[in-house]
C-alpha cells in the first residue's frame, strides 16, 4: 500500500506481508518501522541509526565506525579495524 503525502514531501510504503512500514522524504531519508517497535533511519551519507524496543541505539557510519548505546549505560564502540571499546556512563 503506497501513500504519497505531497505537502509533507514524503511517500509511505506497508508491506502487509511483513507488517512494515517504509517512509521515503524528499531528502533522501528512508525511515522503516518494524511490527517488534525497531525504527531504522537511513540517511543519504550512508549513516544508519537502529533503536530497539528496550532502548538500545546502535549509530553505524559508513566508514565502518559503530556506536552502541544500551539502555542501562554501557556504551560499546567498534572501530572499522576490528577494535572495541566498552564504557559505562
Amino acid at each position: 500500500l503506497k501513500t504519497s503525502y505531497a505537502n509533507q514531501c514524503k511517500e509511505t510504503y506497508f508491506y502487509a506481508a511483513t507488517q512494515t512500514t517504509h517512509t521515503t522524504h524528499r531528502d533522501g531519508l528512508e525511515i522503516y518501522e518494524f511490527p517488534n517497535k525497531q525504527v531504522e533511519h537511513h540517511y543519504p551519507s550512508g549513516k544508519k541509526e537502529i533503536m530497539f524496543a528496550d532502548g538500545t541505539k546502535k549509530i553505524m557510519f559508513p566508514d565502518g565506525f559503530n556506536e552502541t548505546r544500551f539502555s542501562d549505560g554501557v556504551r560499546l564502540i567498534e572501530y572499522p579495524n576490528g577494535e572495541r571499546q566498552v564504557t559505562r556512563s
